[in-house]
């Protein structure tokens, strides 16, 4: 698995699932994400993005959730893998701090 940091924390992680010699496959992807305590609605604000595509646009957890501290997923199907699966949050804001950035 591959990490790949910015100014504000993690950016993007590329994970391998295809080993060289095998062929291209389709995967259904979950992700389970929970927002901090304190957090509010409008404060992380963030598209997901899987194989370089946005799947998600605007994506708000507590939001979606409607609470924090608690678990949330997300799932996304027919996502085409060649070799590694890349994730990548992108932050709505230009440059987020801390309390505004994703979380992965």
């Amino acid at each position: 698995m591959v990490f790949t940091s910015g100014a504000r924390g993690l950016t993007r992680a590329d994970v391998p699932l295809i080993g060289k010699g095998q062929p291209a496959a389709t995967y259904t992807v979950r992700l389970y994400f929970m927002a901090l305590a304190g957090d509010q609605p409008g404060q992380r604000i963030f598209d997901i993005k899987l194989q370089d595509k946005t799947v998600a646009k605007g994506f708000d957890l507590v939001a979606k959730a409607g609470v924090t501290q608690r678990a949330f997923m997300v799932e996304f199907t027919n996502i085409p893998v060649t070799s590694d699966l890349a994730l990548e949050l992108v932050s709505s804001q230009t440059a987020p701090d801390a309390a505004h950035q994703p979380l992965l």
